[in-house]
């Protein structure tokens, strides 16, 4: 919006690429380690709540009243579609969090998971250099860094096609 008045444009993806769906990001369950997965029904509780739709009526600091509403969302992430957003909350109890159910089980996505979903290599995130050391980062900062990156094919897509516009009026 510029000075009151917006500007759209329908616009057509100009690449034959398709998506990729999650079923060939995610890791075979042989090589996903059990701390990912949930078993814990509290938890498993927790995100159907966090997921579905919701409406609470809330007071605010001065006194009025309003209702928070939510839309629902799938109960877990559809393994044939393409995954969402990933936020730097990536991994912990919430809405956003990837929330896979394979062969009856639920489990959250892993790093390597999470670099092929922003299109970095597996274990790009694992190590960092402190002091000249090399120290394992944790799994809770590799799915921060892959919440706050961005997917990388797209950028450079972006990049190229910056290029072809310059070289053309060159």
């Amino acid at each position: 919006m510029r000075h009151g008045k917006y500007f759209t444009i329908d616009s057509v993806p100009n690449s034959d690429k398709k998506a990729t769906p999650l079923k060939e990001i995610i890791q075979s369950e042989d090589d996903v380690d059990e701390k990912y997965y949930v078993d814990d029904k509290d938890k498993i509780a927790k995100f159907a709540y966090l997921r579905g739709p919701k409406r609470i009526e809330r007071t605010s600091a001065d006194g009025h009243t309003y209702t928070y509403s939510e839309g629902g969302m799938s109960p877990y992430e559809d393994l044939s579609l393409p995954g969402r957003t990933m936020l730097t909350s990536e991994g912990s109890v919430n809405r956003s969090t990837h929330w896979l159910k394979i062969n009856g089980r639920y489990r959250v996505l892993t790093p390597i998971e999470a670099e092929r979903m922003q299109d970095f290599p597996d274990d790009w995130t694992k190590y960092k250099i402190v002091d000249g050391e090399v120290k394992e980062v944790s799994d809770r900062m590799r799915m921060f860094f892959m919440g706050n990156a961005l997917v990388t094919s797209v950028i450079e897509g972006i990049g190229k096609g910056i290029k072809n516009i310059i070289e053309e009026y060159e």
